[in-house]
């Protein structure tokens, strides 16, 4: 009798997780908390409930919902104990998140070593998101050591698993790289006419969406159009999309294109810096290293103005 309550036990935490899960994907992913919707509400109680049957996935989607505000207050803080529970437990995803909040050190020591421990462990589980950031590790020598075969080799295993900024990172980040899998996974992609991708990105596909911004924002096979750009690339990113916040992200990073009021994506923070954060953390290759960039210039900035402070001369 013991064990078929714990069977009953286990399928109503399933349940209650899978519908959390469905609960959320009615929402796009967004900050603040006057986005505390009901269906973020309800989700935030069914991963709760199913959390406190031991489902171990729920404490890594709990500690998502803290992240981002989700049906409760932000609290990265809370995020990252749900984090933890979650990897204790086994839950391969919430290994990857315990990993980032290393990684960028977020309300836990800032530790790369430890972040590049946690995504490899992660990554043999399967995730896809911590194999991105394995080639992203490899790519920048961050918490490893700089090897851009092992990053190419990563990034392959994060494509094939789904994952949409390995899949990018690929055609873009080594692009002058002469490595045989990556030459040869390139020339596999589809490459699709302008109406098609109109036309499936109308139908809603979201990566449909991405390619048709980039095309307009780059003027390929269509009149450049900032505007049109900007309109696909906020319809994926409201839909969670990391390459559509990206490409938000590059558009407003253009002095010429913040003249268009609509570039600012207030949605998902209160500045284009909160964005640039955001998909980051995502593990967009491209824009981990800009926002590094960008920490690397402010900590140059205070350095030269304290040195400035000393030397009253200067």
């Amino acid at each position: 009798m013991a064990s078929d309550n714990r069977g009953k036990a286990s399928e109503n935490a399933d349940t209650l997780y899978i519908k959390g899960m469905e609960l959320l994907a009615k929402k796009p992913l967004r900050e603040g908390k006057e986005k505390l919707d009901r269906a973020s509400g309800e989700a935030f109680t069914c991963f709760s409930r199913a959390a406190k049957l031991g489902h171990a996935d729920a404490f890594d989607a709990l500690g998502r919902c803290y992240e981002y505000g989700l049906g409760c207050n932000v609290s990265w803080k809370n995020a990252v104990d749900q984090y933890q529970k979650a990897a204790a437990l086994g839950a391969p995803h919430g290994m990857f998140n315990l990993g980032r909040m290393h990684y960028f050190g977020c309300c836990v020591p800032y530790d790369l070593e430890a972040g590049y421990r946690w995504f490899l462990r992660a990554a043999w589980e399967g995730d896809a998101d911590a194999m991105c950031f394995l080639g992203d590790s490899h790519l920048r020598g961050r918490g490893t050591e700089e090897d851009r075969q092992a990053a190419s080799e990563w990034y392959l295993r994060a494509a094939k698993a789904g994952s949409i900024a390995a899949d990018y990172a690929l055609l873009t980040e080594f692009t002058a790289d002469g490595f045989d899998n990556v030459e040869a996974y390139r020339v596999r992609k589809p490459k699709f006419t302008t109406e098609a991708v109109r036309m499936a990105a109308e139908a809603g596909d979201i990566a449909a969406m991405v390619e048709f911004g980039s095309r307009y924002e780059l003027g390929s096979d269509v009149k450049q159009d900032v505007r049109s750009a900007y309109r696909w690339y906020l319809a994926a990113a409201e839909k969670g999309n990391p390459m559509g916040m990206f490409g938000l992200v590059r558009l407003y990073d253009d002095p010429e294109n913040r003249k268009y009021k609509p570039l600012s994506p207030g949605a998902f923070g209160k500045t284009a810096g909160d964005l640039l954060h955001r998909t980051a953390a995502m593990g967009i290759p491209a824009a981990v290293k800009k926002y590094l960039h960008s920490i690397q210039l402010a900590y140059a900035i205070v350095a030269a103005i304290e040195n400035r402070e000393e030397d009253p001369t200067s």
